[in-house]
């Protein structure tokens, strides 16, 4: 088994959390803040759906030329675009409901598995945030879950 596909069975035992989580709401809760301050439910629901997106974007860019970052040097740009994110994704989400959202994150996961598995490997990606490997930013979308 290679990393990548260590990798993929910790995403799929954390997407399975999240999806039994999803699939338990009750729809009326979705406008509820959560424990996120300053974040509905919906909002962090639908956020989640981005965390499997977000590679599959960056896997679909032309590799980096660039030397990677570490997963520390990638997610300390979270915190200087935390506001950014959570404006789109909150605005993003108002568009749908807890049923979309779990159809949503359930096409996002299946595309990035087929994306991660036609790399063959752990090639140096164009992310959001800067250079990053695949095995260490698929890291951050199972810690980010």
């Amino acid at each position: 088994m290679t990393r990548l596909d260590e990798l993929l069975a910790a995403y799929d035992a954390q997407s399975a959390f999240v999806l039994d989580w999803l699939r338990g709401l009750p729809t009326e809760v979705a406008d509820r803040e959560s424990r996120l301050a300053g974040w509905s439910v919906r909002d962090l629901a639908f956020h989640l759906t981005e965390v499997p997106r977000a590679l599959t974007a960056a896997l679909s860019r032309p590799r980096a030329k660039e030397r990677p970052l570490t997963i520390a040097g990638y997610t300390a740009h979270w915190r200087t675009v935390a506001n950014d994110i959570a404006e789109r994704d909150r605005t993003a989400a108002t568009a749908y409901g807890l049923p979309a959202v779990v159809a949503r994150f359930e096409s996002e996961s299946a595309a990035m598995h087929g994306a991660v598995a036609a790399t063959h490997r752990d090639v140096t990606l164009v992310a959001r945030r800067g250079p990053i490997r695949v095995s260490d930013f698929l890291t951050t979308r199972v810690n980010e879950l």
